[in-house]
């Protein structure tokens, strides 16, 4: 639940806050929505999508610094995203979200996008605080791109193992 004491607090505690250019890709648009405000107000530029392709669309217009993305989304799947995200740009950051009903499923999905190369994970539904923790250690993160950073290097079993 978004409380505006926790919000403002959450920001003051931040010592070096880095401005950012940040997507958002999200097929719930009320999700879309409190994120972007959340990210706005803390004066970072902030572009949204529905599903991950228009986020790779706007990501292939103009490269952003960090993407956020929900993981189980039409068209794209957040998986396919990240891996197209790591194989063009390999040096953005990205943070990967997922929720449901299916906790085994959720922490899977979450696993799987780590492996594929989310720097950090958010676990719906998740607080103002934590997104905002999320968002300044990723930002913060020395990611240094390499020809290795732009092809996953974990096989298809050991994904399908962290699905399962």
């Amino acid at each position: 639940m978004l409380n505006p004491d926790n919000f403002k607090r959450a920001i003051q505690s931040i010592d070096a806050l880095r401005v950012a250019r940040i997507l958002i890709i999200d097929d719930d648009s009320v999700i879309r929505m409190l994120i972007s405000r959340i990210l706005t107000a803390m004066g970072h530029a902030v572009t949204t999508a529905a599903d991950g392709a228009e986020g790779l669309r706007a990501n292939r217009a103009t490269p952003f610094e960090l993407v956020i993305t929900d993981l189980v989304m039409p068209e794209k799947e957040g998986c396919e995203t990240i891996m197209e995200l790591r194989r063009t740009h390999p040096q953005v950051r990205i943070v990967a979200m997922s929720g449901g009903a299916n906790l085994g499923l959720v922490l899977a999905n979450l696993k799987a996008a780590s492996l594929l190369g989310a720097v950090k994970t958010l676990q719906k539904p998740f607080t103002v605080e934590e997104l905002i923790v999320a968002v300044n250690e990723a930002l913060n993160l020395d990611i240094k791109p390499s020809i290795e950073d732009a092809t996953p290097t974990h096989s298809l079993i050991e994904l399908t193992a962290a699905i399962l």
